[in-house]
């Protein structure tokens, strides 16, 4: 029988992944029974999502050997390339809040600041117990975002206020933190929120992970989504979408930007290259990448840190190589 084959018993997923945190602080998780595949990677979600990190790592590895390098679920990359010496949960008392579209972690005086942008599903391309596990290695202060209604950040983030409000918001926290200087990265619907919120903060660098730069073809669904969640979306907003023509109009104050992108993912691709040539962006493409999620093949490649080390590094960033090349060869 096939691992992939039958149904997922969502319903007991739960216990599940409470008897492998159990098995694994008894040092008995090599003596569970094995499960299905795709049951075992539900499984690792809600692991993750109970921020035992050690524990998914543990767990990950008997899943991992199903897959080839490369070809592997985003969520088992980022588990397996976790260095054993970060395994652990994070010590600075970090625990995602799944309700919560803002949230802050400090870090230390003076440095700089990260604005995290989710995506439509509220992560950022995987669980936030996970990914803050390679974002805290930083030591910056970080903002995680997320936009609940699915609006692309056009009107702001809902427990803050309008777009504007939240720019707003999002400055005096850079403020009350002591930032040097703020960063932005963004992931899927969030790359056009990081790279939109990147321009209007004055961040130093953007970094938007497959995503669209502009909002146009999408706006009859723009409107339906907020009609139905009883929101006002300012019609021009949608007309001013176009990331390529305010990132012009601005004559070259701002951001510069990294944007990666699949090469045969070719509606990235397309939304990538109509900023390309603008200066201060460059295309980070990954060869031979279908999907539109990039988080894995990023990782896999080495790359994931290069970015977010890139993002935060200030004025030098310019001259750091990962710019000078259009693809990560």
């Amino acid at each position: 029988m096939s691992l992939d084959a039958g149904p997922l018993p969502a319903a007991n997923l739960e216990d599940h992944a409470e008897r492998v945190i159990r098995a694994y602080d008894a040092g008995q998780l090599q003596a569970l029974p094995p499960v299905r595949l795709l049951y075992r990677l539900a499984c690792l979600e809600r692991i993750v999502h109970c921020n035992r990190i050690d524990v998914a790592k543990a767990y990950a590895e008997g899943a991992g050997a199903a897959y080839s390098p490369g070809a592997a679920p985003t969520l088992l990359t980022l588990l397996q390339a976790l260095p054993a010496d970060f395994a652990g949960a994070p010590g600075d008392g970090f625990v995602d809040a799944a309700d919560s579209d803002v949230q802050i972690v400090s870090g230390a005086p003076g440095a700089p600041m990260l604005v995290v942008v989710c995506g439509n599903a509220h992560r950022f391309g995987a669980d936030l117990n996970l990914m803050h596990c390679w974002l805290r290695r930083l030591h910056v202060n970080l903002v995680y975002l997320r936009d609940f209604r699915r609006l692309f950040y056009l009107c702001g983030v809902r427990s803050v206020g309008d777009y504007g409000e939240t720019v707003s918001a999002l400055r005096r926290i850079a403020a009350d933190l002591g930032a040097s200087r703020i960063a932005c990265i963004g992931n899927s619907g969030g790359a056009y929120g990081a790279l939109r919120l990147g321009l209007d903060l004055g961040a130093e660098a953007v970094a938007a992970l497959s995503g669209p730069t502009s909002l146009h073809r999408l706006a009859p669904k723009l409107r339906a989504i907020a009609e139905s969640q009883g929101v006002a979306l300012p019609e021009e907003e949608i007309e001013r979408s176009s990331l390529p023509d305010l990132y012009a109009a601005a004559r070259g104050r701002t951001p510069l930007v990294r944007l990666v992108y699949g090469a045969e993912s070719h509606l990235d691709r397309a939304h990538a290259m109509a900023m390309g040539r603008l200066p201060g962006v460059a295309l980070m493409e990954i060869p031979g990448w279908k999907n539109h999620a990039v988080l894995g093949p990023l990782v896999a490649l080495g790359l994931f840190d290069r970015l977010l080390r890139w993002a935060i590094g200030g004025s030098h960033a310019r001259a750091d190589q990962m710019g000078a090349s259009p693809s990560p060869k």
